[in-house]
This record gives C-alpha cells, structure tokens and sequence, in this order.
C-alpha cells in the first residue's frame, strides 16, 4: 500500500511520519506527512476506533481530523490499488480488539476464499468463520461508525 503512514512497516515506531502522527500536535505538521495523514483519512471504510488505537491518539481527534475523500479521491483510488494482500492482512491483525475489519480487509478476505480454505483466511485475518459466512452470504460489514463516501455504500453488498 502506498500510502500508510508506516503502519504497514516492519517497525512502525522507525517511521517519521508516523512519529509526527503520534506527537502531541497536528497543528505544525510538515506538509508531506499532512497530505499522507489526509490521504489516510480520506480511505473509506476505516473506523475510528482502528485509527485511534494505531495512531496513538484519541477518537475525538480523528473524528475531528476526519479526512476529505473528494480531496484525495485519486490518491485513495491509487492506494486502494496498490494494496497488496499482505497489506489487507495487516491492516486486520492491527485492528482494535473485536474491532470491525477495515472494508478493504474484507474484500480480500473474500477473494481470497476462492482459493484458500475458511479456516486458513480466518487465521489469517483473525476472524472467526461466522464473519467471513455472514460477509459471503448477506455481505461485507460497512457499518463503521462513520459515513462511507457516495457509492461505497455499495460495498456492503458484495458477496463472493
């Protein structure tokens, strides 16, 4: 995934824009990170709670910070693209604690049933085989706590 702000890194801890994230103020951020913490926000189907506990700040400053998908659509167009599967994976594994999937997890997961076995993808993404039938039967989980850009609400109707 291109954009990530070095949460998908070997050592999170080692990434600059990752470490200016984590400071104590957004308001002096150099412009380069800005525009990544931008772009990250802008990426639909992401809850709050996942940013807040992977950030290292609280849900309150998200949803104040929340991003501007129009802004950086052809960022969040081009990120989506370039997630690879290991980058979906992570994104689950780093979840919250029963924290709903990130969407872009979820769609992987799915393809990836069509060549793996449900109890291989559910180890994988740390899921149980419940979710990974409901999102094959009745489709992804789109509720998040935040409202999805126009025509992401789609999503929550694929199956595979």
């Amino acid at each position: 995934m291109k954009y990530h702000l070095g949460l998908l890194d070997d050592d999170p801890s080692q990434n600059a824009a990752l470490r200016w994230v984590r400071g104590v103020s957004w308001k002096h951020l150099p412009p380069e990170v800005e525009r990544e913490l931008g772009i990250w926000f802008a990426m639909p189907g992401i809850s709050i709670g996942w940013h807040a506990k992977n950030l290292g700040v609280g849900r309150i400053r998200v949803q104040k910070n929340w991003g501007e998908y129009e802004k950086y659509k052809d960022e969040v167009a081009e990120n989506w693209l370039s997630a690879s599967r290991e980058d979906c994976v992570k994104l689950s594994q780093i979840r919250p604690h029963k924290g709903v999937l990130p969407i872009i997890s979820q769609l992987r997961a799915l393809q990836d049933l069509k060549s793996m076995s449900v109890a291989q993808v559910a180890r994988d993404y740390r899921v149980d085989r419940g979710s990974l039938w409901n999102w094959k039967r009745r489709g992804i989980n789109t509720r998040i706590g935040i409202p999805l850009p126009p025509g992401f609400e789609l999503l929550g109707t694929m199956h595979a």
